[in-house]
């Protein structure tokens, strides 16, 4: 593209041999002019486009932008952009993306702010390279970011479902010892807290182990009157329980009950998760049973849990029979099941006949060849059951 007047030279024959150019080398020109060429060239291409009846999009539009930033004529950046959002001409990500860079670029992180929160409203889909570029930037001008724009940041990915880039610079934002405050946050952003915006909040706090600021909000949540739903409670009680935090987890489960907030398979099945990992299966199985009260159908988790709890405290004839009575009810055992019962724990405690439900067990079961015979074979040799684990897993 060093020779891009050769690329003129052509589009020249193209005319003089009246062949009408297309959009799409019209645009082609003008990409050329924006990268290495003059951009002014690039704006008489695309007067062009318009003589030609060809109706331009957002791509031609992202390229001349892209153009004059590389100019650093910021001015003329948000001049044309300005004409894009009065003449309703289609923009998208990254429009937004190049403008606010040009903005980032000028110091203005103030009116690219504006720009963001306009996007969300706007309903164009945030990347989170966006709202790194604008704190990167506040930091590079020794502004500090705070709890406000982070807000608006974190709101705007949230509320498009970017949980993930939403939780990173949520991690950010604590990594500066900036606290979140709702109620000040959410009135900065002309927003109401709502428990959604708890739930994201205490979840994100729950995985950094934050544990005094969860609280912390749980009790602002009560001071205004929002009551955490069920899967707020599940949050909590699923992270208490990986935690090792089992009493506190099951404390929770009570409080929850106690406010009228009815728990489903995913409470009962995180509580008796977390009772597993401790090998307390008499709680567990009443988690399980007060869970059969209460109308909830253990599925395929629920049960690979309290297998998975009984092999680890080696009762493994209370494993065996919950197995038996999953495929009884028609749930189909999964790759996690077979796991559990063999290489993990049967095999490892020298019960050859046992292998032969394994072996049954693995016909329903999708699993490399190769590493399920090993594992089976392993054991049935210490036993005369070969034979009969060859006829069933064949």
């Amino acid at each position: 593209m060093e020779h891009y007047h050769l690329v003129f030279d052509r589009f020249k024959l193209m005319l003089l041999a009246r062949i009408q150019p297309s959009i799409v080398t019209l645009s082609i020109l003008i990409n050329c002019c924006c990268y290495v060429g003059p951009v002014n060239l690039g704006f008489a291409i695309l007067a062009s486009i318009f003589k030609h009846g060809y109706e331009p999009n957002h791509i031609t539009f992202n390229t001349l932008l892209k153009g004059l930033s590389r100019k650093g004529d910021v001015k003329q950046v948000i001049n044309m952009f300005n004409k894009l959002l009065d003449n309703h001409y289609p923009l998208d990500v990254v429009t937004i993306g190049v403008v606010t860079d040009a903005l980032c670029k000028a110091n203005d992180t103030d009116t690219a702010l504006k720009l963001m929160t306009w996007m969300e409203k706007s309903n164009i889909k945030p990347d989170v390279k966006l709202y790194s570029t604008i704190i990167d930037e506040m930091v590079t001008q020794g502004v500090q970011p705070n709890v406000v724009t982070y807000t608006c940041l974190i709101y705007g990915l949230c509320r498009f479902g970017r949980q993930k880039e939403a939780m990173s610079l949520f991690k950010k934002m604590l990594s500066q010892n900036i606290k979140p405050n709702i109620v000040e946050m959410m009135s900065q952003t002309g927003q109401k807290p709502d428990v959604f915006t708890y739930k994201s909040l205490i979840y994100g706090l729950c995985v950094l182990g934050q544990w005094n600021e969860v609280t912390k909000l749980f009790s602002e949540m009560e001071s205004h009157r929002i009551s955490p739903n069920v899967k707020t409670y599940n949050v909590l009680i699923d992270h208490k329980c990986k935690k090792g935090k089992i009493d506190e987890a099951h404390h929770i489960f009570e409080t929850m009950k106690e406010k009228g907030e009815e728990p489903d398979i995913i409470t009962y099945n995180s509580l008796m998760n977390g009772y597993c990992l401790q090998e307390r299966m008499e709680e567990a199985k009443r988690v399980w049973d007060l869970m059969i009260v209460r109308g909830h159908e253990p599925n395929v988790y629920t049960y690979n849990t309290l297998i998975n709890g009984y092999c680890k405290a080696r009762k493994m004839d209370d494993g065996v029979r919950l197995l038996n009575e999953m495929q009884a009810k028609g749930l189909k055992p999964n790759i996690t099941t077979y796991d559990t019962l063999t290489g993990n724990r049967i095999c490892r405690i020298n019960r050859p006949h046992s292998v032969v439900l394994m072996g049954t067990l693995h016909t329903s079961v999708s699993l490399p060849l190769e590493s399920s015979f090993t594992i089976i074979l392993n054991v049935a040799s210490k036993g005369a059951v070969i034979c009969q684990v060859i006829d069933k897993a064949i």
